[in-house]
């Protein structure tokens, strides 16, 4: 009886948990694509993937929402389409490996690492490297633990 109303439950359920989303597109005023992202239409935050784009429609970044935070792996572009950065949250927070690269000149160029952090519950929390323009070198390093150096 018990696994009867369990089905029931879930058969009138998930038609609701498959229209839960919202898909949004935000366009420029010259018609180029903005920003695509998908609103929880229950509680009205962002959530999934989140493609934004510069007004000429180049990416600029690749985001993650979970219940409105920035949750997962986060990648910023520059001007040329190239990796930026790389963040990892964990519901909002720091959390994990953070990426940086050299700044770029043009678009025949490709990032180096700049520096490496890591991050553990919003704070600096392990090593921190800095490399030379190429990336392939360290040129300083530091430790932290709990965001003190």
């Amino acid at each position: 009886m018990i696994k009867i109303k369990l089905l029931l439950l879930s058969l009138i359920a998930l038609p609701l948990a498959c229209n839960a989303q919202e898909k949004i597109v935000e366009t420029y005023d010259n018609g180029q694509i903005k920003s695509i992202y998908h609103i929880n239409k229950v509680w009205g935050f962002k959530e999934g993937s989140c493609i934004n784009y510069t007004i000429d429609g180049t990416l600029y970044s690749e985001l993650n929402y979970q219940e409105g935070k920035l949750h997962g792996t986060i990648k910023y572009y520059n001007e040329f389409g190239k990796i930026e950065a790389i963040i990892n949250y964990d519901h909002g927070i720091f959390e994990g490996k953070s990426t940086m690269y050299h700044p770029i000149q043009s678009a025949d160029e490709t990032p180096a690492i700049y520096f490496t952090q890591m991050y553990h519950n919003g704070k600096l929390n392990g090593m921190t490297y800095e490399y030379d323009k190429k990336g392939k070198n360290i040129i300083r390093r530091a430790r932290y633990r709990n965001g003190i150096c």
